[in-house]
Formats: C-alpha cells, sequence, structure tokens
C-alpha cells in the first residue's frame, strides 16, 4: 500500500500494510447513499481460482487492471462468461530529455461479444500473457532489459490522469447500461491530454480473433487461465505478517527503514 498512496483515493498513512480492496470497501460503506448497500472485498486476484469464481458471479465488471494475464482473463470473462466489463487506463510518456510531457493519454471502453475485445484494442499483447504468468514481469533483471519503449516498462501513477481514466469508465458505463436517446455504444474513448482531444474508436475485432470463436462458451472453452499466482500469494501472507506483528515492533522496523535510506 505504501507505494499506493499517491493513486488511491481515500488511502491514508494509517492504511499502510492493508489491502487496497479494504480501504476501497470502507471507502463506500461511508459514502454509500443507497438502502441495504454492502461491498464485499475480496483479496484475491481474478487469476486465481476464487477471485476468478468470485468475478463469476458479478453482473458487471470493472477493470483497473495493467498486467497482460490479468487483461487476458477479464477479456475471457467479458466474452466467454457474457459479463460486460468496463475496461480502461493510462499511457504517459515524458520527452527524451524527461523535462517535460510528451503524451498522456486516457482511455475507456465497454468489453463485451458486440464490441472490441481488449487484445484487439491493444490494451495488452496475447504473447506477454505467459511471461507474466511465468513471473517475468515481476523480475528487474528482465524489465530492466526490456527496450526503453516497451509498454511493459511503464508505471503510471499520476493521480490526476487516474481520476480522468475513472471518469470515462462511469461514462462508459451509464451509456452501456441507461442508453440515453438510444445511444449505448461510445465507441472506445481516448483523451489526449497534451492537445486536449477526445476521439472515439469504433473498429472491430480482427478476423481471427480468439475471443469471438469463445462467446458463451464458459465453463466449456478449453482454455484455462486461472492458476497459483505466487506474487498474489505473497501480498497476502505479509498484509497477515502485519497484523500479527506488535505495532511497536512495525514502528521500529519502519523508523529502520527510513533511515536505510
Amino acid at each position: 500500500m505504501l507505494s499506493n498512496l499517491d493513486r488511491i483515493l481515500h488511502a491514508a498513512d494509517k492504511d499502510i500494510g492493508d489491502s487496497k480492496v479494504n480501504v476501497s470497501a470502507a471507502a463506500l460503506r461511508k459514502s454509500a447513499t443507497a438502502e441495504g448497500f454492502t461491498a464485499d472485498p475480496c483479496e484475491f486476484s481474478v487469476c486465481e481460482e476464487d477471485g476468478f469464481r468470485t468475478a463469476l458471479n458479478c453482473d458487471l465488471l470493472f477493470s483497473c487492471v495493467d498486467r497482460p494475464w490479468s487483461r487476458h482473463v477479464v477479456n475471457f470473462i467479458a466474452y466467454g462468461h457474457l459479463i460486460p466489463v468496463i475496461d480502461g487506463g493510462v499511457y504517459a510518456e515524458p520527452n527524451c530529455k524527461f523535462t517535460n510531457l510528451h503524451r498522456a493519454d486516457v482511455r475507456a471502453h465497454v468489453v463485451t461479444p458486440t464490441r472490441t475485445c481488449m487484445s484487439c484494442l491493444g490494451q495488452y499483447n496475447l504473447g506477454d500473457v505467459q511471461m507474466d504468468r511465468e513471473g517475468l514481469l515481476d523480475d528487474s533483471t528482465y524489465i530492466n532489459e526490456l527496450p526503453f519503449d516497451s509498454p511493459l516498462r511503464h508505471n503510471e501513477n499520476v493521480f490526476a490522469f487516474n481520476l480522468m481514466a475513472a471518469s470515462l469508465e462511469l461514462s462508459q458505463m451509464i451509456a452501456y447500461i441507461f442508453s440515453p436517446i438510444g445511444i449505448s455504444d461510445l465507441g472506445s474513448q481516448i483523451y489526449h491530454f497534451v492537445g486536449g482531444k477526445l476521439y472515439a474508436d469504433f473498429q472491430q475485432c480482427i478476423d481471427n480473433c480468439y475471443f469471438t470463436s469463445i462467446v458463451g462458451m464458459g465453463d466449456h472453452c478449453p482454455e484455462v487461465f486461472i492458476d497459483t499466482h505466487p506474487v498474489a500469494e505473497a501480498q497476502r501472507l505479509s498484509r497477515q505478517e502485519v497484523t500479527t506483528t506488535p505495532l511497536w515492533s512495525r514502528i521500529w522496523s519502519r523508523l529502520r527503514t527510513i533511515f536505510d535510506h
């Protein structure tokens, strides 16, 4: 949570060590105005069995994941299990001298069999999914060897752009559900912050897209994308250790980390 404080609404120093889903659930409960509102956080990755099955119990999903494996699974859910996914993301890039902002693009779209899948939209590369499953994208040595302009090296956390992405995703959801004046498809919206241009992309999946061949197949789909997730397991274990470690020990450890750096 420490590395996420600059990009998560409602998170504060007191939340360090807790999971993002727990912090978000607490904030939603506090802000909700609907009667009978509940928020049930799930600390499992959508790539794991428990997280995957939890996602299948939803009527609609918001996707804020940025890894190829997670996006691949969510893409599969949208097409194979017919659960609409509201997806989006941010791509920011400085100029070659790192002295100014070269580009900052915010994107949002609905993923469902009547729309373009995330793979065909270029939201992730199919070839990167297996590398992610093998843990290579958590290997700093491997990441450092990638070309400088590789999307896998990017880790944007500019809060203002994240808010733009959230706003666009919410607009996509409202249009998809309520279809104002009969317009439900806004296309894949792309907002270019530099220049202030908003575009809508209505492209379709390529002719040999894998996901168009598994529409509605659900559990009968021959491909299995869920598996153990060592990084997610390690994160949950580290949070358990935090909750069982005395407060004075956590403070001392934190002070040592500060002084060591």
